[in-house]
């Protein structure tokens, strides 16, 4: 709006918008939730679980009955598989797994594990089977493992190779030419019979997901098709007319809901639900940044109820570059920002509903926030804490970790057409904030930073009479967190410019 002579732009609790139809008076944040009023605070602080000398490769939750425990299973890059409690698995020694899964197989390559649990025939006695591979790891075979650490079989006793997921209530594979399932109600037993040949044009078969009612996807390397029904047997199989995969990467998929989204080749991501949509437009730049497509891992945060994107940065190769995760908010349908952990070298790869925040009936389960979600963060174990504004490291100690709101995420610009020079912005909010402005004079052109000054809210921050005029322009506040830090809204005056 205008007064007197003035631009002015009010974003916050009063005309902030988290809807992708207009991107420009939409934020792109960091490390921040919007409270109830509007507001924005940053999130939960990550508290140490375990610290593993290497990578987490498999991180997966599953509640047995047989001692009535939500259990996490943890597979690192030392090839030991670890399982317990939220509160026990710290001092899990971890099974050795070096046998079959060999450490030299690891290289400097990212390997994540394709995870699925199916039930027994009895699960109050006998434990649900969890089954997992690694789908491009090795060369010739993606052998499937349970939680002994022993490679599945069939009923012929032959090993079985593939990539596990659960439809129904039964377990299935996905193998290079062939479906194969278990027993119906029984992950422990998979007959030689029960198999089928992939649509010849799926290709070679990579991953299976499961969506709901009955339904699954199948994902080869140049098609899709889908399974409808249970039992298997008796169910209807559709070939879809969609992009295919890009694999062979577990984790080139994720359930979100009731919704599947999956990497294309490009990168691209779609998002299966009422249809096939495109939806990484607004991040794509973002996303090609990073290179190979396969090095991704897409995971939900039931939590923040958010897609969550990470390409995997290998400080090996690449030294110094941010791991960030991209958000999807499922209930607004847009990119709302990023997450990332206090150490940047940390990439966040994978988070699971360990169930409830406590297993006993005694104490009250509605405290925030309300169910344990825990995170891998590269070798680190870690959960949400409620209380907690900031990241562990691997010794325990929690650091503050960097929060920012940016205008204009997607780079458009209210009045692209008018030469502007901004006079200074306004802070209403807790805490210091650093007030940056980044600016240009055309889509061609690269965006130039400079740092307007710092406000501790609510205040104002004022810019120099020499700062340069633009077109197009956003403005970023950035703070570390803590546990007072709040923004209310950003006010923001400018002058346009006579030409």
């Amino acid at each position: 709006m205008s007064l007197q002579g003035l631009m002015v732009s009010r974003l916050g609790a009063a005309g902030l918008q988290l809807f992708q139809a207009a991107p420009q008076a939409s934020p792109w944040i960091q490390n921040l939730v919007q409270e109830l009023d509007g507001s924005w605070r940053p999130r939960y602080g990550l508290g140490l679980v375990k610290a593993y000398s290497k990578r987490i490769a498999m991180l997966h939750g599953a509640y047995q009955a047989t001692d009535s425990k939500h259990y996490l299973y943890v597979l690192t890059e030392e090839s030991k598989l670890y399982k317990g409690a939220i509160t026990e698995i710290a001092a899990a020694s971890g099974l050795d797994m070096s046998a079959t899964i060999p450490l030299a197989n690891w290289n400097s390559e990212f390997k994540n594990a394709a995870v699925t649990v199916g039930t027994s025939t009895n699960p109050t006695s006998i434990d649900k089977r969890l089954l997992f591979s690694f789908p491009g790891f090795g060369v010739t075979s993606q052998k499937v493992y349970d939680q002994t650490g022993a490679q599945i079989v069939d009923s012929g006793s032959a090993g079985i190779t593939g990539c596990p997921f659960s439809h129904g209530d039964s377990v299935a594979i996905v193998q290079k030419n062939t479906l194969l399932w278990s027993t119906y109600g029984d992950a422990y037993t998979f007959p030689t019979i029960n198999y089928t040949y992939h649509n010849p044009e799926i290709g070679e078969g990579i991953v299976g997901v499961y969506s709901q009612e009955n339904i699954s996807y199948v994902f080869g390397t140049t098609g899709m098709y889908s399974i409808q029904g249970s039992p298997i047997e008796t169910a209807k199989f559709t070939l879809l007319t969609a992009p295919p995969i890009a694999g062979p990467a577990a984790t080139s998929v994720a359930r979100c809901r009731d919704r599947i989204i999956y990497l294309a080749p490009g990168p691209q991501l779609f998002m299966l639900g009422n249809g096939l949509q495109r939806i990484d437009e607004p991040v794509h730049d973002l996303l090609s940044a990073y290179g190979d497509a396969t090095y991704f891992s897409l995971f939900y945060d039931p939590l923040i109820d958010c897609l969550c994107v990470t390409p995997l940065v290998d400080q090996a190769v690449t030294p110094g570059v941010e791991n960030l995760t991209l958000l999807y908010s499922l209930s607004k349908n847009a990119w709302i920002g990023t997450y990332r952990h206090a150490d940047s070298t940390k990439g966040l790869m994978r988070a699971v509903n360990v169930g409830p925040n406590t297993d006993s009936l005694t104490i009250p389960r509605n405290r925030p926030p309300f169910g344990l979600v825990a995170v891998a963060a590269s070798e680190l174990l870690t959960k949400y804490e409620s209380t907690a504004y900031g990241d562990d490291d691997a010794d325990g100690e929690s650091q503050p970790f960097p929060c920012s709101i940016e205008t204009a995420n997607f780079g458009l610009d209210e009045t692209p057409s008018v030469t502007k020079q901004l006079i200074d912005v306004y802070v209403d909010g807790v805490g210091q904030w650093t007030v940056k402005l980044k600016y240009r004079n055309g889509s061609g052109e690269a965006w130039k930073e400079a740092t307007i000054g710092t406000a501790q809210g609510p205040g104002w921050v004022y810019a120099d009479r020499d700062i340069p005029v633009y077109k197009e322009r956003r403005i970023r506040l950035e703070a570390m967190s803590s546990a007072s830090l709040r923004l209310r809204f950003v006010g923001i005056r400018e002058r346009p410019i006579e030409e």
